[in-house]
């Protein structure tokens, strides 16, 4: 596609997937500044990573690494479109966040309605959040003790619903990472918010790398 769009507008063009210009935005701009050893979160439109090793981005073979929702965890769940069945990113989705809160909040109720709530204290919505960040993290925690990033910067597009995510997150990795690698961890929420691929793809437009 790159070499389709470099022709088309006679300009040189690179194609990169959402996670990777998200974790370099945050990278050049966010609150991952300064930092070399990094997970990108991603987790409300759509569930994958970016990842940074000794101040680059961390692509592998084809293209394929952070692919966190493709993490096999339940081999009696729903299948995933890659065809395997039970992925991460099947078995913990906001889809699953809003079969518990629309029983109570009604069918209409979306994804940015229980952030709201979230903030809002209800404890139903806030329980099913911590169990969502809970199972992210007991799955990310083997990448955390391979890599050892100082740094994991989770999507700021939660808004109101990070709190709960982020002690979910933090509890999952706690709980299946060393101490030594644990303590090293920072998690962070991002400041870019839906800015932060757009940003990110400046940057890699600015400098390729």
């Amino acid at each position: 596609m790159a070499p389709n769009l470099t022709r088309t507008f006679e300009v040189p063009a690179t194609i990169d997937n959402e996670c990777n210009l998200a974790a370099l935005g945050a990278l050049a701009f966010g609150a991952a500044r300064g930092r070399r050893h990094v997970i990108y979160l991603k987790l409300v439109t759509g569930m994958g990573a970016g990842l940074i090793v000794n101040g680059q981005l961390v692509r592998g073979a084809n293209g394929l690494a952070g692919e966190l929702s493709h993490l096999h965890v339940d081999s009696a769940g729903p299948m995933c479109r890659c065809g395997a069945r039970g992925c991460l990113g099947v078995v913990a989705t906001t889809d699953h966040v809003l079969e518990a809160a629309r029983p109570l909040f009604g069918p209409d109720v979306n994804i940015y309605d229980t952030f709201g709530l979230a903030a809002q204290g209800e404890a139903t919505v806030r329980r099913v959040l911590d169990d969502f960040g809970r199972l992210v993290g007991r799955h990310l925690a083997p990448a955390c003790v391979m890599l050892n990033p100082e740094l994991i910067v989770v999507d700021g597009t939660l808004g109101p619903a990070a709190a709960p995510v982020m002690e979910g997150l933090h509890d999952g990795l706690r709980r299946h990472m060393p101490d030594g690698a644990y303590r090293a961890l920072t998690l962070t929420l991002g400041r870019l918010a839906e800015n932060a691929e757009l940003l990110g793809a400046a940057h890699l437009a600015r400098a390729p790398i």
